[in-house]
């Protein structure tokens, strides 16, 4: 499970020993508004903050059972968008394309994004 709460980080969980995060992510610099996994890929997620930005992000942790203490770190920021200029409320990813997703911002700006295709490849090869 992952949480978001006003940290301004995202914070892994296992359900089943809850009191913990397994690894806490500095995602934003400000209140993280949306997050959301891609249907396709569990690996690929994405958040979006009143700081205007948007992050793409391969958030893959290792399964319980093959990860020791301090070893569950996310391999990181893919690429973060600026395009916006207000506070971006919500990210969707396509039902069509796994590749595809969506931005809207507070000004009402819908935004249309890609993944990049090094990104792309290296999930797929």
């Amino acid at each position: 499970q992952l949480a978001c709460p006003l940290d301004l980080g995202c914070h892994s969980v296992d359900l089943r020993s809850p009191a913990a995060p397994i690894t806490t992510v500095p995602a934003h610099s400000h209140w993280i508004w949306s997050l959301k996994y891609n249907p396709f890929h569990e690996q690929l997620m994405l958040t979006s903050s009143s700081d205007s930005y948007v992050k793409l992000w391969n958030y893959n942790v290792p399964p319980p059972a093959e990860r020791s203490s301090g070893d569950a770190v996310p391999e990181g920021l893919l690429k973060t968008i600026d395009s916006h200029e207000d506070s971006v409320y919500s990210v969707a990813w396509s039902a069509a394309s796994p590749w595809v997703f969506a931005s809207v911002s507070y000004d009402g700006r819908v935004l249309v994004h890609h993944v990049p295709q090094d990104v792309k490849y290296k999930i797929l090869l």
